[in-house]
């Protein structure tokens, strides 16, 4: 009989019937990942399932699956549970408004790195965000990395992941919000630099302020979670170009 998985710590639901009682509970997942050639059974029906939810599925080696689940029998599928839910984008902008206080978000766009959106997050709550934002493609989401790095900020700081960034930006422009953005090929602004090339040229031409950061620190490489982000989040709220 097959062995039947649980959840581990790292956010994985191993197997089949796992993979299976997780969508049908309703539970936010990043993503599934189903091996290479896997179309025997019951997996057909478990990926019509997941896309027909919006779950994005990755086809990847086997090889990666068994290094993943220790080699446990996984069945061809691992679902990545989320750490934390997200909230609709109007959720934090209803959040800004109760407060009184003209909407400030952070867009994070191409952040692939745990630890990166984790520090973002953690500093978006400090800077006094009222919400982060990011795609659901070409972006990690809220995984068991990304809340450890974020200390706990995601118990105060909402998230809300969208389909389409560039959409999402038109709308904020369409509600009379500014939309600025730390770009390599931006005007400089202050002494802070971010390793780049992440962003999107769609988006880049769809922000209305560019802002260069330029980053001088000794022996350490610059990162999108490093760097005075606090500060930066802070004062991008009100520099002008």
């Amino acid at each position: 009989m097959a062995m039947e998985t649980e959840q581990t710590t790292d956010g994985l639901v191993i197997g089949r019937n796992a993979v299976a009682e997780l969508l049908a509970g309703g539970r936010e997942i990043e993503h599934v990942l189903v091996a290479n050639g896997e179309r025997t059974g019951s997996i057909v029906p478990l990926i019509a399932k997941c896309k027909k939810q919006g779950v994005v599925v990755k086809y990847v080696d086997r090889r990666k699956l068994d290094a993943m689940c220790d080699h446990a029998n996984h069945q061809g599928i691992v679902a990545v549970a989320s750490a934390h839910d997200y909230v609709p984008l109007e959720t934090i902008l209803d959040r800004a408004e109760e407060k009184g206080e003209a909407p400030f978000l952070v867009l994070c766009d191409g952040i692939e790195d745990g630890h990166n959106l984790g520090a973002i997050i953690r500093s978006a709550e400090a800077g006094g965000a009222h919400g982060v934002v990011i795609p659901k493609r070409r972006s990690v989401g809220l995984n068991y990395t990304v809340a450890k790095t974020a200390c706990g900020a995601l118990e105060y700081l909402p998230v809300a992941r969208v389909s389409n960034l560039n959409q999402t930006i038109e709308l904020l422009k369409k509600r009379g919000i500014w939309v600025y953005a730390a770009d390599m090929d931006g005007t400089p602004w202050c002494q802070t630099n971010f390793d780049g090339g992440a962003g999107d040229r769609q988006r880049r031409q769809r922000r209305q302020r560019f802002g260069e950061e330029e980053l001088r620190r000794s022996g350490q490489s610059a990162h999108a979670g490093q760097g005075q982000l606090s500060e930066r989040l802070c004062g991008g709220r009100h520099f002008d170009i």
